[in-house]
């Protein structure tokens, strides 16, 4: 269900599974100027976690910024963003947080929404907010 529901809104599958019992899907979707990650987990230990069954989780950065973040990703090695991100979050306890405190730490500007049972939570990013 949930992935599939990923794949009819038109976003790249980069990894889908399950991870200690909860179904797990990151997405990307390449638009005109941006691109957009997608971090989407259901199960038990989502809701123990965020107090609701699901969660998706976006990034969105601009299309200057995706060479960047893939080194970034791969420790400076040239990598193409989806297979930057599927190695990444393959890697044994990374979480959506991790994604954003890399971008973070590398100085990466990127606007963050989630959503989930209870609504939407966005946060535009610095540059955005200043003007």
């Amino acid at each position: 269900m949930f992935g599939a529901g990923i794949e009819r809104l038109g976003r790249r599958m980069v990894l889908s599974g399950w991870r200690e019992g909860d179904r797990r899907v990151v997405a990307l979707e390449r638009r005109a100027s941006d691109v957009l990650v997608f971090y989407g987990t259901a199960g038990m230990r989502t809701g123990e976690a965020f107090g609701s069954e699901w969660r998706v989780s976006c990034a969105r950065l601009g299309e200057e910024h995706v060479a960047s973040l893939a080194r970034a990703l791969q420790n400076g090695a040239d990598s193409c963003l989806v297979d930057a991100l599927g190695a990444y979050f393959s890697q044994e306890g990374v979480e959506f947080s991790d994604l954003l405190d890399l971008m973070d730490s590398r100085g990466i500007p990127y606007g963050y929404a989630c959503a989930d049972e209870r609504g939407v939570v966005s946060r535009e990013e610095a540059a955005a907010i200043a003007s």
